[in-house]
């Protein structure tokens, strides 16, 4: 929950692309150059990325989002408790992030 409105997260591989697809800046620099203090309009955005993948978005609909739509959903939201909630939307993206094969060598 943010505040009182339900937002599920989810990020996956396809998240740094469907990032560059809709702000047209890359993620992967960012996070590489900026770590975990990523400036906040990046942060908010990778949350709206991650709410669209959350909330089942295919193809289609990614290829149909505008900057509009994210600034529409940001209207809905309380700004305080959106930067709240800036830790849990960091953790989730650097959960995804892990890298999680082991090495087969000894």
């Amino acid at each position: 929950m943010i505040g009182s409105v339900p937002v599920k997260f989810t990020g996956n591989a396809a998240t740094a692309y469907r990032f560059k697809q809709l702000f047209r800046h890359d993620l992967m620099k960012a996070f590489m150059e900026q770590g975990q203090n990523m400036d906040t309009d990046t942060i908010l955005e990778l949350a709206f990325v991650m709410k669209c993948q959350g909330e089942g978005f295919t193809s289609e609909q990614f290829n149909q989002l505008t900057e509009d739509d994210y600034v529409e959903w940001l209207g809905g939201m309380d700004f305080i408790t959106l930067m709240e909630a800036v830790p849990e939307i960091i953790g989730v993206w650097a959960d995804t992030s892990k890298i999680t094969v082991k090495s087969k060598k000894k």
